[in-house]
């Protein structure tokens, strides 16, 4: 199945959802896209097969830079440069270095058993992970992520 990222144009002094005008400006080919996350002038869009990189500083011609082939479930993406985070579901959380954007490499993934959502702040990735709750991650050294508490919630 492919799937396409479309651009568009928003202004950026938006007052009202009622008086917003959208400007269709491009699409770009993407097969088994799951989840994009946009930095300035790149999009990292995370499919079924793993990492794909644009570069989208001409909103007119996106171009893809890299991507990078990992097992995966359909992945959440979170962006805390250099690295970018990917909840795989049961897979876990992949850690990928995305300095250069043109060569992106795996550096490490954590296991999880289910993992849903992710948030990074500080030295610390915050992942939902189904019927475990939260698990509370230290990433002070990125290549060996450690497990520091895990919170039972509802």
């Amino acid at each position: 199945m492919i799937f396409l990222v479309i651009i568009l144009l928003i202004p950026q002094n938006v007052q009202s959802l009622e008086t917003i005008n959208l400007a269709y400006l491009t699409d770009f080919p993407v097969t088994g896209a799951e989840d994009i996350l946009v930095s300035g002038t790149y999009a990292y869009i995370g499919t079924n097969n793993g990492l794909e990189i644009l570069d989208v500083s001409s909103s007119l011609a996106p171009s893809k830079l890299s991507d990078l082939t990992f097992f995966t479930s359909g992945p959440k993406l979170f962006y805390a440069f250099p690295y970018l985070f990917s909840c795989d579901g049961t897979v876990g959380v992949n850690i990928i270095n995305i300095a250069d954007r043109t060569t992106p490499t795996k550096v490490t993934t954590f296991d999880t058993s289910l993992c849903i959502d992710i948030q990074v702040v500080g030295g610390y990735a915050y992942v939902a992970d189904g019927t475990n709750g939260l698990l509370i991650i230290d990433i002070s050294t990125i290549a060996t992520p450690v497990l520091t508490s895990t919170i039972n919630v509802g």
